[in-house]
């Protein structure tokens, strides 16, 4: 467990990458948004919260529904080429 090792944030990176690079989270709706809620609802669970790194907006969105969601670290270093439908 998380406590018992002292975790305090949880660092989810990587996340318009994960997103845009699995078919199910662009394909079936309501599945990313589950995906996270089940994050964030594990994570409070767990006493720790979470920190999102190279996000999209709609991850800031989707953190309005945990408290689990404290930070979202942004940049314009990085992110997709091609924003189409974004």
């Amino acid at each position: 467990r998380p406590a018992t090792m002292n975790v305090k944030l949880y660092n989810q990176d990587w996340l318009w990458t994960q997103f845009l690079g699995m078919e199910i989270t662009t394909r079936t709706l309501g599945i990313a948004s589950r995906w996270l809620e089940e994050m964030g609802l594990n994570a409070r669970e767990n006493g720790i919260n979470i920190q999102m790194c190279m996000s999209l907006p709609r991850h800031a969105l989707q953190s309005l529904s945990s408290p689990a969601f404290t930070q979202i670290r942004t940049s314009d270093d990085y992110g997709p080429s091609v924003r189409d439908g974004q």
